[in-house]
């Protein structure tokens, strides 16, 4: 498994927005969006607006569930046998130390944001036996 880029920062709803925007562009119209929906209904509205936003790309909105433990847990397992390589970035230094404090550490963004690529990703994909 591959982790190609990670952009983060504290960001306004707005910048969030463009963030969006700016990262659906980039990926092209032929990646999904996979965005996870808070729950309540500040968290439904919020993912109604974010799939109008999102016209023309391919937005699938899933209510997230469990603790940020239990989700991150697959993806733990994969980073810990050395199946998860970074491509190397700027941003290498700060993701690998979130991993590294998870569960106890100050951040917990980032690990949940790849747990929940992984699991969406490894939970996707047709295996295909020889």
């Amino acid at each position: 498994w591959y982790v190609l880029d990670v952009v983060r920062d504290q960001w306004s709803s707005d910048d969030v927005e463009t963030q969006l925007i700016s990262t659906a562009r980039s990926d092209g119209a032929h990646v999904l969006i996979h965005i996870p929906q808070d729950p309540g209904q500040a968290g439904k509205k919020q993912a109604i607006s974010l799939v109008r936003m999102l016209a023309g790309y391919g937005v699938k909105i899933e209510p997230a569930s469990g603790s940020k433990e239990t989700r991150a847990f697959a993806f733990s397992a994969q980073v810990n046998v050395g199946n998860v390589k970074l491509v190397k970035g700027a941003w290498n230094k700060a993701f690998t130390e979130e991993l590294r404090q998870f569960p106890r550490g100050k951040y917990k963004d980032q690990v949940d944001s790849a747990s929940d690529a992984f699991n969406e990703l490894a939970l996707s994909v047709e295996w295909k036996t020889a």
